[in-house]
């Protein structure tokens, strides 16, 4: 069901010419004799990074990168190489640079990583710096390296908390969740996507489990801890911790220093690095915002929907059933972010139907709730997930 999770692939950024093969077969048996797994993608296109190449790297643990002079000697490294070499260091990864003798312009290799020489009639020379160089990448990601953005840190005890934390919470539900999650991968998490945002829960906690088995090696941003500890569990799976303060309750929330820390990945000047979030709403105070219970948290929420490319909202039914909150569409406060979300059409929520009415026409509201998000949503952005009969029967007893 995908690629072998426990493999250290080693993406390789290098010439396809003849008189290079044999320098980037030898770099390829250095990498394998530290244990990597070198990975070669065609370049289809004369485009920098091409869907294949941007979708090899984001499943690789680390960038090797082996620089040649091109056509012209000593001339500046090739745009593909550059720009291989930035979506690496911006995912993280360790990166691996040999750099041939006679080249000086390197673009931006020197600022972020160190380098060795070496020429191409004397490799044996560098032969055993090579092999520590590639062993010290493989070490790096077999600790399954995690990044903290700016100040922001998360202890490993801190991380094993709220995963327990949300463990005694995982199976309240736990069908409606998987339904969703599935629902989710199923339609908006595509291959080529090159980074999603898992906000807070449960719910995107079984969403993060679910992305693990599929396979797929998509870049996370995540402000839940419990999130970061899943993810790690699988070999140097990217992912970013947002610091911010910690709610002791729950999980990780905001602040300012969160909302500072999310707004690169929302903002690049090109195309930006969180091009999917998920957010899971739960049923929300229409003064307070998205979390009744943290305003805080409420502002990092508003600062994802006002900047995310895509935004989906995902939601268990039960949380409209609460009289003391409301939905998401009647907070006033969002109303001029969907409006421009429904032109858009980059606003989606996925929602599961409550398993039985709880009493005090509770789903008669749960439909009114729907009916206002259809209104408010462009036509098709709203999924609706049916329970089966087994979830009634277990409603009806719990």
């Amino acid at each position: 069901m995908g690629e072998n999770m426990n493999e250290i692939r080693a993406f390789f950024s290098c010439s396809f010419s003849e008189k290079d093969e044999f320098l980037i077969d030898y770099f390829k048996s250095i990498a394998r004799s530290a244990g990597l797994s070198p990975i070669i993608a065609d370049r289809p296109s004369p485009s920098p990074v091409p869907v294949k190449v941007r979708s090899e790297i984001m499943k690789s643990s680390c960038l090797v990168a082996i620089v040649t002079p091109s056509s012209l000697a000593g001339s500046m490294t090739s745009s593909w190489i550059s720009s291989e070499v930035g979506m690496a260091y911006a995912l993280a990864l360790p990166i691996l640079a040999f750099v041939e003798e006679g080249i000086e312009d390197l673009g931006m290799i020197p600022s972020i990583t160190e380098y060795i020489r070496f020429n191409r009639e004397r490799l044996q020379e560098v032969t055993d710096k090579a092999v520590t160089f590639c062993e010290s990448a493989r070490s790096i990601a077999t600790k399954k390296l995690l990044e903290v953005v700016s100040s922001g840190s998360a202890s490993e005890k801190s991380i094993e908390e709220y995963g327990d934390f949300y463990d005694s919470r995982l199976y309240t539900n736990y069908e409606a969740k998987m339904r969703i999650a599935r629902l989710v991968l199923e339609k908006f998490v595509l291959p080529e996507i090159h980074g999603i945002l898992l906000d807070s829960g449960s719910l995107t906690l079984v969403i993060a489990d679910q992305l693990i088995e599929s396979g797929l090696r998509i870049p996370v941003v995540t402000n839940n801890l419990a999130i970061a500890g899943r993810l790690r569990e699988a070999i140097h799976y990217p992912v970013t911790i947002l610091p911010g303060e910690l709610d002791t309750r729950t999980q990780g929330v905001g602040g300012d220093l969160t909302v500072n820390a999310v707004l690169p990945y929302l903002r690049a000047q090109t195309k930006p690095w969180v091009e999917l979030a998920l957010l899971a709403a739960n049923a929300i105070d229409p003064d307070a915002g998205l979390s009744a219970d943290s305003p805080l948290f409420s502002e990092f929420r508003a600062t994802i929907l006002r900047h995310a490319p895509r935004v989906v909202i995902v939601l268990q039914g039960e949380k409209f059933l609460k009289a003391v909150n409301q939905p998401v569409m009647q907070v006033k406060e969002w109303r001029s972010i969907l409006s421009r979300r429904r032109t858009e059409r980059s606003l989606y929520v996925v929602c599961h139907e409550p398993a039985c009415d709880y009493g005090c026409g509770s789903y008669a509201r749960y439909g009114r709730c729907c009916d206002e998000m259809k209104a408010l949503l462009p036509e098709g952005h709203l999924f609706q997930i049916r329970p089966k009969l087994e979830d009634h029967l277990t409603g009806a007893a719990g």
